[in-house]
């Protein structure tokens, strides 16, 4: 008896750029920062928002978008307090929560308590908190710190309220509909007020607003920001560990001190660039040119020393300059260069330094702009219109050449063009990575919200990126220890593999160790792993090439260190798992009884055999030789409906697709790492058969020739052929694609992530 497996494969011909970028993965010491632009076109998603804003943080979690807050006006006097759990693709309804935390604690002589909503703007006022090693499931927290803040407006009885805003950082639960666990800053004026409910933990710290932050393993990072009490710019980085529940203040201090810098963070650097820095200058001064596209401080509400500042104006002025920090895991024997206070903190600062600036950050912008990094590289979208990137792998490998004075510098180079129909205004970016099969892990950015001639807009936009990293497929979402893992990396490419605990790639779990892969003739790039230890969340994790780091000889054998640029390439987590077998059961023997299920179990099954088997010879009495799959399609329908070039509708209507077999796809799929895909419509792109077929063997790879059969059915974009390969006369079904526009090569993606879903199923 023989064993039918159906293969699906999509060739997806987008572009030039595209397929250039996925099958000629970067070596060491190249650059592929794209240089053959065109313009993308911003989609629509069928997927929107209950309540339209701008300025709200967006997070990506379990498969959904998670937006919190948010400004419903210009000037951002009616801030919210809900939450938006959105999927980009429309099939499931957009829900809509209310933020469920509660303002307004009163003193500790009231008797009755008012509550008010909280409400809060500022794109990183949420962070998802991937917990270190899997000791907890992701969490999303609301950092105050993080949230905007008007002195003008939050004056008397509403500072009150803000101030409570600022100190907190609230987990909320699974739900998004409780607080798991609450941590409050305390101020010297709360020391004052003797406030104290016994259910919140306390530290004496000074409060900002208008910081920005992130997460790396269990640790939430408070970047940059305003001290409220004196509206001076703060340099000092505050840590929260979300698992142990200490808070560390003054880490280190930035370079440059400013509010709302952008800030990403990978397994080697915390980067941080843009925003306003603060200047105080001599009246004067403050009008020569270079001070236009600054913005003058408020006032504040308790403005220190203010004898100081006569004769002096203090600005807000957009900072280009791009400040690099590397953290590093402290030992266990090392001492901590933050006091006491920091005793205990679990990473040690090895290095800070510069990186070339990006100029596009010296003119302000209503948009809030975004930064991140991947496949070696760190990103920057500005607007709807433009984004770009600098290659900070090829620039640390050029600075570690001798010959690196004859080499052209490394700059900053576009990543893309874009065009939108009605592009909004101080709309919220977000990029997030996406499986593209055979194609490997591409990246694919939503443009949220914003203002449209000055109504806020619910809608949600999608831009496919062109960066690529190879991928892997069809992992399990069980595996279990002491056995080999064997992974395929798609398309094959030379590089360094891990296994991870986060998908900042920090750390190696399950007792394993990075491997280096490399492609060979024939049998493509494969990482073997043998895990030794279980490990709740695992995601595997590629870098092209080791990297000469500049590192503190405090914490460093040598003035430079080895290290990778680390990029997640798996979604979802899989889980390793010792095998658990049932315990033997102390039931009698049910011999007699399992043999008459067994009987009839027998008879059934040679009943619908006989059935089966009636009728599919009844059917095929005129072929002398036949095949199961002569039924999908009539060998007389071949050439039918050759010029169909059309919607389904249209086909069905002017009765091009007769006889033939539609592939439809499934209303509610199961999609492989929960990625969520905006639901497009399909069209049919149909050459002439004759021209199809050639172009399935044509564009196979040398290991995978086929020879084609016959067409079997119509699916989305184009005929699906029975094919069978030449070496082993395994069967197929193969279908060849052609993408004209964004909208169509998403689609594509998306068949491939159903396809990939359904490995599991027992008859494919």
């Amino acid at each position: 008896m023989c064993t039918w497996v159906v293969e699906i494969c999509l060739i997806v011909f987008c572009t030039t750029s595209l397929i250039g970028a996925a099958a000629h993965p970067r070596t060491a010491g190249t650059t592929d920062v794209l240089t053959d632009m065109w313009y993308n076109v911003w989609g629509s998603l069928d997927g929107k928002m209950a309540l339209g804003r701008a300025h709200g943080a967006v997070v990506s979690w379990r498969g959904r978008l998670i937006i919190v807050g948010g400004c419903r006006d210009q000037a951002c006097q009616q801030q919210l307090s809900v939450v938006d759990i959105v999927d980009p693709s429309g099939q499931i309804e957009t829900r809509h929560l209310e933020l469920p935390i509660q303002l307004g604690r009163g003193n500790d002589t009231s008797t009755k308590k008012t509550h008010t909503p909280m409400e809060l703007a500022g794109p990183t006022s949420a962070v998802r908190v991937d917990h270190f090693n899997g000791k907890k499931s992701s969490s999303i927290f609301i950092v105050g710190a993080c949230t905007y803040f008007y002195p003008n407006r939050e004056r008397g009885a509403k500072f009150l309220l803000s101030r409570e805003r600022l100190s907190g950082i609230w987990e909320l639960s699974d739900g998004l509909t409780e607080v798991s666990s609450h941590y409050s800053i305390r101020t010297p004026m709360d020391a004052k007020e003797g406030y104290d409910d016994g259910n919140t933990t306390w530290d004496t710290l000074k409060l900002r607003s208008n910081a920005t932050c992130v997460s790396r393993e269990q640790l939430l990072f408070i970047v940059g920001g305003v001290d409220v009490n004196t509206g001076s710019a703060v340099s000092g980085v505050d840590v929260f560990d979300t698992m142990s529940r200490r808070f560390f203040s003054d880490v280190f201090n930035l370079t440059t001190i400013k509010r709302n810098p952008l800030v990403v963070l990978d397994n080697t650097f915390m980067y941080v660039t843009a925003g306003d820095a603060q200047y105080t200058v001599r009246r004067m001064e403050a009008l020569t040119p270079q001070f236009r596209e600054c913005v003058r401080v408020e006032e504040w509400n308790n403005t220190e020393n203010e004898t100081d500042y006569i004769g002096t104006v203090r600005y807000w002025c957009p900072f280009m300059r791009v400040q690099i920090v590397r953290l590093g895991n402290r030992r266990l024997n090392e001492l901590t260069s933050g006091g006491e206070d920091n005793e205990g903190f679990p990473l040690s600062v090895y290095f800070t330094g510069t990186l070339p600036n990006n100029t596009e950050f010296a003119f302000r912008s209503s948009t809030d702009r975004y930064l991140f990094v991947f496949n070696g590289k760190l990103c920057a979208i500005m607007n709807t219109t433009y984004a770009n990137c600098l290659d900070v792998e090829e620039y640390f490998l050029r600075a570690n050449r001798s010959d690196r004075g004859r080499l052209p510098a490394v700059g900053w180079m576009p990543l893309f063009y874009a065009r939108s129909s009605s592009p909004p205004d101080a709309s919220t970016f977000f990029a997030s990575p996406i499986p593209t099969g055979m194609f490997g892990v591409a990246l694919m950015f939503f443009n949220i919200g914003g203002f449209v001639n000055g109504s806020a807009s619910t809608h949600l936009f999608y831009l496919t990126g062109d960066i690529f990293v190879p991928g892997v497929l069809n992992v399990s979402s069980v595996q279990k220890v002491n056995a080999t893992l064997d992974f395929a990396l798609h398309p094959p490419c030379s590089g360094v593999v891990r296994l991870s605990s986060n998908p900042i790639c920090t750390d190696n779990v399950a007792g394993t160790r990075d491997v280096a892969v490399s492609e060979r003739s024939g049998v493509g790039t494969r990482a073997v792993f043998h895990p030794v230890e279980e490990a709740a969340n695992v995601y595997i994790c590629f870098a092209n090439t080791a990297v000469g780091l500049p590192c503190d000889t405090r914490h460093c054998h040598a003035s430079k260190m080895d290290s990778f640029f680390y990029t997640p390439i798996t979604i979802s987590p899989f889980s390793i798992r010792r095998e658990i077998r049932p315990p033997p059961s102390d039931e009698p023997d049910n011999f007699f009884y399992l043999l008459l299920i067994l009987g009839c179990c027998t008879a059934t099954v040679a009943a619908m055999m006989a059935v089966v088997f009636g009728t599919f010879r009844s059917s095929v009495e005129s072929s002398p030789t036949p095949e199961l799959m002569d039924f999908l399609l009539p060998k007389g329908e071949l050439e039918k409906g050759d010029n169909c070039f059309m919607h389904y509708g249209q086909c069905e209507q002017e009765g091009h697709l007769a006889g033939i077999v539609k592939m439809r796809k499934r209303k509610n799929m199961v999609g492989v790492n929960e990625v969520a895909f905006p639901n497009v419509k399909h069209t049919v792109h149909r050459a002439d058969c004759k021209t199809e077929m050639d172009m399935v063997v044509r564009n196979t790879t040398r290991d995978s020739r086929y020879e084609v059969v016959r067409r079997i059915g119509e699916g989305a974009f184009s005929s699906v052929y029975l094919v069978k390969k030449k070496h082993s006369r395994q069967y197929f079904a193969l279908k060849y694609l052609i993408c004209r526009d964004n909208k169509e090569r998403l689609d594509a993606l998306r068949e491939c992530e159903t396809i990939h879903s359904l490995q599991g199923h027992p008859n494919i």
